[in-house]
This record gives structure tokens, C-alpha cells and sequence, in this order.
């Protein structure tokens, strides 16, 4: 099973499924709580908050979605008055999906970020909750570290000179893979292996790149976006970079 049937397996199963336990803006990623009396609706928006100040967002002209999803990060880039805003997806119904909103400035693409080639450069990258799809099980810890490092590469070759990324992404910590929770492995990222600190590049830029890791945050007990308060006890780094 490859990527994009991974990804149509999880997703393609009819939005008004999602609606029923995701709040009213489908997001379907780890929500950011500031307290236990948070609404779910409230910690999406907090989280979604936190992505578009970490790429300046009021004041970029041009982001990058990877993993887009239902479109609550390319509708709030469009309310923010952002000119263009491109979303990459594997989902045939999310990006039907965000199509049907026609946000103002909002290109969807059923793409993967392997095959994409933008036509300019962006102000800003966003990518939350995709980031734990690009391995497989299959991956040795070399080639996982490969798969980032070329994801890593070619958004930095998409980016502005000040161009900035945030990630937000769940990780394994330190467990193995055969340790960690059978019905997220099976369920919720079907054929993908999740990252562990050991298996994250470098935060360092090396000397091909001209960008650093400014900022990472690790966090537990977010609940992950559903309604029957379901926990995700796994770290959920949220990165941005930004040039040295």
C-alpha cells in the first residue's frame, strides 16, 4: 500500500463521518489546550493560531500547506488576507471538499510533496499532521532520517530567503515501534511508521543549508481532535524554522 493509497484508505471514508466527532472545522490533528475547562473548538484555534504566527502569516503574501486536510489552516491564511495559498493533499474528498469554499486566494492540489514543484517561492510553510506519513515500516532508521531530511531540503528550497516553517507532528519519544499503540499504527497512520527523537534530523543547519531550528516545543496530554475527548499521550513537536 503506498502513500497516497494510505491516505484515501483513512480519509475517503465520507466527510459527514469526520463531521459527527471533529469540531465544526474539521480539523483532525492534535489541538493545542490552555486549560481543562478549554472547549475543543477553542484549543483547534489556539493551535491553528500558534502555526500561522509562527510563519507571520498577516504579513506574507504566499503559504504552503502540506497535508492541508479539510482546509481550516487555508481558511484562515485566506481570512488573513494572504494572496496565495496553495494545499497539498492525497485526499480525493478533503480536497473536493475545499474546493466547494472557495476561499479567496486557495489553490487545493491532489499532490505529494515528492512530486510537487511550485511555480514561485513562499513567504511561509505550514505541515500539520503529515509529517508522520512520510516513513513506512519498512524504513531502517537511515533511510527514515533520509526521508526527512529530503522533505526538510525541499521545503527550504521553496521558502524566501526569510522564509519561515512550522511543523507540527506526533512522535513515538523513545519506545519502539512494536511498544507503541497498535490501534494508532493500524488506524490512524496505516503503512507509516511514526518519527522517534532518534530518527529527527540534525536541528542544525549543515553547511548546504542557510536555515536553523529556531524554536521546538514537546507536549503531552493534547487532546487529539475528537469529541469523546480522546488523549494522545505522545510528544507533539511543533517546529519553526527560520534563516540564520
Amino acid at each position: 500500500m503506498d502513500a497516497a493509497t494510505a491516505i484515501r484508505h483513512h480519509y475517503d471514508v465520507g466527510n459527514s463521518f469526520f463531521g459527527l466527532w471533529l469540531d465544526s472545522s474539521l480539523t483532525y490533528s492534535c489541538a493545542i489546550r490552555g486549560g481543562t475547562d478549554d472547549t475543543l473548538e477553542a484549543a483547534q484555534e489556539r493551535k491553528l493560531g500558534f502555526h500561522l504566527d509562527a510563519v507571520r502569516a498577516e504579513g506574507a503574501r504566499s503559504v504552503l500547506d502540506i497535508g492541508c486536510g479539510w482546509g481550516a489552516t487555508l481558511k484562515r491564511l485566506s481570512a488573513s488576507g494572504v494572496e496565495r495559498s496553495v494545499g497539498l493533499t492525497l485526499s480525493d474528498e478533503q480536497a473536493a471538499y475545499v474546493r466547494s469554499r472557495e476561499y479567496r486566494g486557495v489553490d487545493v492540489r491532489i499532490e505529494n510533496w515528492l512530486d510537487y514543484e511550485p511555480d514561485a517561492l513562499f513567504d511561509g510553510i505550514i505541515s500539520i499532521g503529515a509529517f508522520e506519513h512520510f516513513a513506512t515500516p519498512g524504513n531502517s532508521i537511515a533511510e527514515k532520517i533520509g526521508v526527512y531530511h529530503h522533505f526538510f531540503s525541499k521545503c527550504r528550497s521553496w521558502l524566501h530567503d526569510d522564509g519561515l516553517m512550522s511543523l507540527q507532528t506526533i512522535a513515538y519519544a523513545n519506545m519502539s515501534r512494536e511498544s507503541a499503540n497498535q490501534f494508532v499504527q493500524h488506524d490512524i497512520f496505516p503503512n507509516a511508521d511514526l518519527p522517534t527523537r532518534r530518527s529527527q534530523p540534525p536541528r542544525k543547519g549543515s553547511s548546504r543549508s542557510s536555515r536553523s531550528t529556531t524554536g521546538v516545543s514537546t507536549t503531552r496530554g493534547h487532546a487529539k481532535s475528537g469529541r469523546a475527548d480522546s488523549v494522545d499521550t505522545a510528544p507533539k513537536p511543533s517546529i519553526s524554522s527560520a534563516p540564520t
